[in-house]
């Protein structure tokens, strides 16, 4: 009932009064009633106010709590999407280290034959190098071999004539032979 009404309804009830007792008792029942009405009015007036207070303190609360939800909704999808990033940030590198890792492994298995194959030719060249200097060595040795004879025959044979038929001749690598013309053989000392 609105506060008004609940205040007609107090006046209401003192003119009942006022009907028991003629005359005085209806002033004093329309004033009682006028009393009972406004503290009527006041105790709905404050009761309304705290429903109002009450009211507004809910609906603060209301919002302060969905104001909460909401900040919770928003730091949980922030999570979730930073979760995700880094998950798609992890799986990247780790493609990426794979893929470093095989590339690496390729690279190996081109290097190694390269450094092996340069090692071996390496290894050839240093064995030719060493069968070039002894075949020098050889026939520096052979051609002093062969002057060192040469003197000792000259040496050992003086110019003294040959016998008959035979000639003395020289190689061109300076080996001194005989040729014997009637046997049409060559002796070698």
């Amino acid at each position: 009932m609105p506060i008004e009404k609940k205040g007609a309804a107090g006046a209401a009830a003192g003119a009942a009064i006022g009907s028991v007792v003629p005359g005085i008792g209806t002033a004093i029942g329309a004033g009682v009633g006028a009393v009972v009405g406004r503290v009527q009015m006041k105790k709905d007036k404050k009761a309304a106010k705290k429903a109002a207070a009450a009211a507004a303190v809910e609906e603060e609360e209301n919002v302060a709590r969905q104001e909460q939800e909401k900040a919770e909704a928003e730091a949980a999808e922030k999570a979730r999407k930073k979760a995700e990033h880094n998950k798609k940030v992890a799986a990247e590198k780790a493609r990426r280290q794979a893929a470093l890792g095989i590339f690496i492994l390729n690279l190996l298995f081109i290097i190694k034959p390269l450094f092996m194959i340069e090692q071996e030719e390496a290894k050839q060249m240093e064995k030719a190098m060493q069968e070039s200097k002894k075949t020098a060595e050889n026939e520096e040795d052979i051609r002093k071999q062969q002057e060192a004879a040469a003197k000792l025959d000259e040496a050992i044979r003086p110019e003294s004539p040959l016998p008959p038929g035979w000639e003395k001749k020289t190689a061109p690598d300076g080996k001194v032979f005989y040729v014997d013309h009637n046997t049409k053989l060559t002796p070698i000392y």
